[in-house]
């Protein structure tokens, strides 16, 4: 995105392997060897240039590792700031280098707000922190509205309990659950993948959430962050259902009552709860 309005170069680590083979044996070494975080069947990039800014886009804490190694970028570059996606405090305490790597930067952008203390403790550095951002218009279902054919839409993680009692309001009362049967690892078209998603949010009653990575303990060492469900769902006009995140800023970003609906904590009233 920021290549579409000033001039950027782009930097990514390589394959180190042409092979498609050698690389998918390096990856399988990769994974089974203990202690080593990064994917050793890749490349870290040489910044061959000067550049007034640098900006690191990660999406987890772990690609830090990337910049661990990647050689003598801070001497090529003049304000550096650093933007993570999933930055639990766990991933911090279990890799300490990745605050050495985050010390090099002027700023860190984050979006995991329970975060913000540890760093704040670890290091000092400026640091901002913002919700998931979205593209909300996409999901904005129109003036007049679709109709919404679709009672329960949930996709991705779920509780399990819940999602067998939806299926038998399915099953028994002719409720239509749209949910997710496998998971892909190809999208074959990002544009396409989020359009039909937007669809399907818009022609819903009602939109399963819950905290991020709540079914990942070990990731996220208990710490509930707000994920991008309840801002997609919210903007596509459905009824958000399932758990509110124990998380102070949730009420900033939704200050409304009955942002979200939680289910029963009585597993067996759910189907006459809904």
């Amino acid at each position: 995105m920021i290549s579409k309005s000033d001039p950027a170069d782009l930097y990514l680590p390589e394959l180190r392997h042409k092979s498609p083979l050698l690389s998918l044996f390096t990856r399988s070494l990769s994974k089974k060897l203990p202690g080593i975080p990064w994917d050793s069947s890749f490349l870290f990039p040489k910044i061959e240039k000067n550049y007034d800014i640098f900006f690191a886009m990660l999406i987890f804490t772990y690609d830090l590792e990337v910049l661990l190694r990647m050689p003598d970028w801070r001497s090529k570059t003049g304000s550096s700031i650093c933007y993570i996606d999933e930055s639990f405090v766990r991933s911090f305490k279990n890799y300490p280098a990745y605050l050495r790597v985050l010390e090099r930067f002027d700023c860190l952008v984050i979006n995991c707000s329970e975060t913000k203390k540890f760093i704040e403790e670890n290091l000092d550095i400026n640091m901002v922190v913002v919700s998931s951002g979205i593209d909300a218009a996409r999901f904005f279902p129109g003036i007049p509205p679709p109709s919404r054919p679709i009672d329960i839409f949930g996709m991705g993680r779920r509780v399990e309990v819940e999602h067998e009692k939806y299926k038998k309001l399915e099953s028994e009362d002719e409720w239509l659950y749209v949910y997710d049967t496998g998971m892909p690892g190809l999208c074959h078209n990002p544009s396409e993948h989020r359009n039909n998603l937007a669809t399907k949010m818009s022609r819903s009653k009602f939109f399963v959430v819950n905290p991020s990575k709540f079914d990942c303990p070990d990731d996220t060492g208990g710490q509930e962050e707000i994920g991008f469900r309840y801002f997609e769902g919210s903007a596509a006009g459905a009824v958000l259902i399932g758990r509110f995140p124990d998380n102070p800023n949730f009420k900033e970003h939704f200050p409304w009552e009955d942002a979200v609906v939680e289910m029963p904590d009585d597993p067996s009233h759910i189907m006459d709860f809904m």
